[in-house]
């Protein structure tokens, strides 16, 4: 069965933005949140399509906090010097006058 449109290996065309004569084959369609536009664009005017502009589009779980924490018992006691007894806190940030 025969193609229905000719070839057009020598066809030239517009950029839609700029108005630029370039050949049919390199214009590329403009592509906005992965639709395409019926717009063709050379390669200067072409912007590519951004991930940032498709927030919201793929669900994103990201929790931060932990449902029942429990703190660590032997924190207290790990933080102790054994020497003096003050904790590595007192050492290195001063007192509130």
């Amino acid at each position: 069965m025969p193609n229905r449109f000719a070839q057009g290996k020598k066809a030239f065309g517009f950029c839609s933005i700029c108005g630029q004569r370039a050949d049919l084959s390199k214009l590329k369609p403009q592509i906005i949140k992965q639709k395409v536009t019926n717009s063709l664009r050379c390669s200067e005017c072409l912007d590519e399509d951004q991930p940032q502009l498709m927030l919201g589009t793929f669900p994103i779980d990201d929790p931060q906090a932990l449902r029942n924490p429990r703190p660590d018992p032997a924190l207290a006691a790990s933080r102790q010097i054994p020497d003096n007894g003050k904790t590595l806190s007192d050492l290195f940030i001063p007192p509130l006058e």
